[in-house]
Formats: structure tokens, sequence, C-alpha cells
């Protein structure tokens, strides 16, 4: 807020609603006498005005309010640190032994993954090697089915070497039977396979179980980190917080006294020239009671006319002197008043300031 505006916000409240520029480039006496006059009124009825530092009065709760929520919080944060680093403690794990444990679980489990692939590769070779075979297998099966059907029908043809067909149907069955126990073996070596494959998988969750506990364990030690960090500076802030608002009470009850003195001061020059005032008035009164009397013994002596003229124009150059010695004196006063003025507007608007960078401060703080 410009300074221009704060200065017409006090004279609003102090009565003179129509202040401008002018009153400042170019003042006028009287224009003077009357901004002074409702000053200094409004410092006389100030208790009826007290309702003008309610804003500051709040603003000022305010601050202190948001302090004291900033202050929990750090206290809450500050519990919960010492809740996490209590419960590590317990356990006997510290950040680098949970970084070092992390490390290693995480490159037996590249290792444990490196191994299933391979695995699952050999399985499927197997897979397609026992299909082969089977395949095979059920073809020499078929060329065995056909060689004894043909076998039957020339048997009846057979007569001179019969030992050698039976030599042939022997070879036949024993390469049958290899086959068989090839076929077998894949069995058995492909189960073996399923199960190892099983175990790994097995191996694989607890592994993966264990990773997420360690990244769980990762996730609040970076929280508790983190909050540390905030605890340090909100404890930081709140220290700058304290030393601001010692302050900012310091300089206030230093311009409250500084106000409470230049109230009592005005108070006083108040009193002080509205005595003299009316010790003018009564003198002036007097005066314009002697002229009066001294007009009407002009009218009833003629023959002095003359020198009671000059002594009434002598009175009247008195009483002009003592009108001016008056004007002189209001003048004097009215800077007196003008120079307490001017002091007090700039304690309200430092104080102004101050307690409004304090607000913008705490504000962005929180």
């Amino acid at each position: 807020m410009a300074p221009k505006h704060i200065v017409y916000k006090f004279l609003c409240d102090c009565g003179v609603d129509d202040f401008s520029i002018r009153d400042v480039a170019k003042p006028d006496p009287t224009r003077v006498r009357i901004i002074l006059s409702a000053i200094i009124n409004f410092a006389r009825f100030r208790e009826e005005r007290m309702n003008d530092c309610d804003v500051l009065l709040e603003s000022s709760d305010d601050v202190v309010v948001k302090y004291k929520e900033v202050l929990d919080h750090n206290n809450e944060v500050q519990n919960r640190m010492t809740s996490l680093n209590d419960e590590l403690a317990s356990e006997g794990y510290t950040m680098e032994q949970v970084d070092m444990r992390n490390d290693e679980l995480e490159s037996k489990l590249k290792e444990l993954r490196n191994d299933q692939q391979r695995l699952a590769t050999e399985h499927g070779k197997y897979k397609s090697d026992k299909t082969g075979l089977v395949k095979e297998l059920e073809n020499q099966s078929a060329l065995y089915l056909g060689t004894e059907k043909d076998l039957e029908q020339v048997r009846p043809y057979i007569k001179e070497s019969p030992e050698s067909v039976r030599e042939l149907i022997a070879r036949m069955k024993e390469s049958l039977k290899e086959e068989q126990d090839k076929v077998k073996d894949l069995d058995t070596h492909s189960k073996k396979i399923s199960v190892s494959l099983d175990s790994f998988q097995l191996l694989i969750q607890e592994f993966k179980n264990l990773n997420r506990t360690l990244e769980e364990i990762q996730t609040e030690a970076a929280k508790q980190d983190t909050s540390g960090e905030k605890l340090r500076e909100l404890q930081i802030q709140a220290e700058e917080n304290e030393d601001i608002i010692k302050d900012y009470t310091r300089n206030i009850s230093q311009v409250g006294r500084q106000l409470h003195h230049n109230e009592e001061r005005i108070q006083k020059l108040g009193l002080f020239y509205s005595e003299k005032l009316e010790v003018l008035k009564g003198k002036l009164n007097a005066k314009e009671s002697l002229y009066t009397s001294l007009r009407t013994r002009q009218y009833e002596q003629e023959a002095d006319a003359a020198s009671k003229k000059l002594q009434i124009e002598l009175w009247q150059r008195q009483m002009s002197e003592l009108k001016r010695s008056f004007e002189i004196e209001c003048k004097e006063a009215s800077f007196e008043l003008g120079k307490l003025s001017s002091h007090i507007q700039l304690y309200e608007l430092e104080m102004t300031r101050k307690i409004d960078e304090q607000q913008k401060q705490i504000l962005d703080s929180a």
C-alpha cells in the first residue's frame, strides 16, 4: 500500500474525508489548521477509535496461531523420526547395511532370473526333442507293424532262411526298445526340469517379496531423510520466526511507548494552546469592551474627540498586534503539531511495513 493511501485512510479515520495531494503540495493555513485539529481530536478520543487497530491485532493473532501450528507439526515430525530410528536400532540395522543387503539380493535375483531363463530354454528344447522322438517312435512302431504284416504275408513263402527273418525282427525289437527307453529318459528329465522350474519360481517369488520389503524399507528411509531435512528447515524457520516475533514485539512496545508519549505531548500542547487562546479571547473581549466604552465617551465628549480618536487608533493597533501575535503563535503551534503528526505517521508506516513483511515471510514459509 502506498504512503498516500495510508495517510488518506488515517485522515478519513480522523474525520477528514476530502484530503488530496494539494494539501501536501500547496498547504493552506486554514486547511492545515482543520487537519491538525482533526488529528488532535482523534488523539484525544483515541479510546473511541481503538477499532482501527483491530485489523493489526487480528493479523498478529493469525501469525501466532500459524507459528503454533508449524511448531506442532515440527514436533510431530520429530517424534516420527525418533520412532523410526528406534525401530531400526532395535532391529540392529543401519542404512549402510540395508543398502549392502539390498545390492546382494538384487545380484542374486538377477542370477536366478538368468538361471530361470536358461532352464526354460532347455526345457523347451527337451520338449521339442521329446516330441520328435515320440513321432519317430510312432513311425518306427508303424513300420514295425507294417513289417510284421508283410512278414505274415510272406511267411508261408519263406522256407529256406527263417533264421535271418527272426534275427531281423529281434534287431527291430531292440531298436524299438532303445527308442522307448530314450523317450522314458527324456520324459523323466522333463519332469525333473519342471520340478526345478517350480522350485525356481518359488525362490523368485520369495526374492520378490524380500525385494518388496527392502524397497519399503528404502522408501521409509527416504521419507525419514526427507522428514529430517524438512524438520531441520522448519526448526531453522521457527527460530527465525521467534527472533522476528521478538524483534517485532520489542519494536511494537517501543512504538507504543512513543505513541503514548506523543499523545500525552499532544494533549499537553492542546491544553496549553487552548488556555492561551482563552486568555487571548479574554483580552480581546476586554479590549472590545474598552473600545465600546471609549466610543461612548467619544460621543459624550465632543471636545476631546481628536485625542480620543488617536487613543482609539492606538488601541486598534495594539489589538492588531495582539491578533498578529495570536496568529503567529497559532502558526507555531500548527507547525509543532505538523511535525508531531509527521513523526506519528512515520511510526505508523514503519510498524505497518514491518508487520506486512513478517506476515508475508510466514505465509511463504508455510
